[in-house]
């Protein structure tokens, strides 16, 4: 979340060539409400219901693509591995005073349901960089098991698209 992986996965989809999903996306479209509602009426656990549900079509396309996933997804190891399987694994990282700028309202309200906070506490900017900071490190183990990461920071998007194609072709080659 706030990361960039919509941003960047778009582009990169576009300049290898290959379709982009956005797991967020489609489910918000099919459901017509946004993750925070989701979040806040039906739960976590529902939302990843129906983000697994999303995740388990395009997986089972024949058709390699691009797929912006959350963090969040990953964290179930059955997933985790299905999609090692698939593909490369790539994790954004930002730090967390670079993801809260990135964040509307509504995202900020689901990482808070997500790190067990009072949506109200939305506007306390230290609590919510708190809360980004926490599920970071509670997530840090999930994404070292990637195939690679790449820092969304402060840089360009051509620089971090630059950056995933060579890495991919080198793992690749291998």
């Amino acid at each position: 979340m706030g990361t960039g992986k919509s941003t960047v996965g778009k582009i990169l989809a576009e300049k290898i060539k290959l379709p982009f999903y956005d797991t967020d996306a489609i489910v918000t479209s099919e459901l017509k409400i946004s993750i925070g509602e989701i979040f806040k009426s039906q739960g976590e656990d529902i939302f990843r219901e129906y983000e697994r549900a999303v995740l388990d079509d395009l997986l089972a396309y024949s058709t390699p693509g691009v797929i912006a996933l959350g963090g969040g997804a990953l964290v179930d190891d059955s997933i985790r591995h299905r999609v090692r399987e698939s593909g490369i694994l790539i994790a954004f990282f930002a730090e967390p005073y670079q993801i809260i700028d990135r964040l509307n309202q509504s995202q900020i309200e689901s990482l808070l349901i997500m790190s067990g906070k009072s949506v109200e506490l939305a506007q306390d900017r230290e609590i919510v960089l708190r809360a980004i900071s926490e599920l970071i490190q509670k997530r840090q183990i999930i994404y070292d098991d990637y195939d690679f990461s790449i820092s969304t920071g402060e840089r360009q998007i051509s620089d971090i698209i630059d950056e995933i194609i060579k890495k991919m072709e080198f793992l690749l080659a291998y």
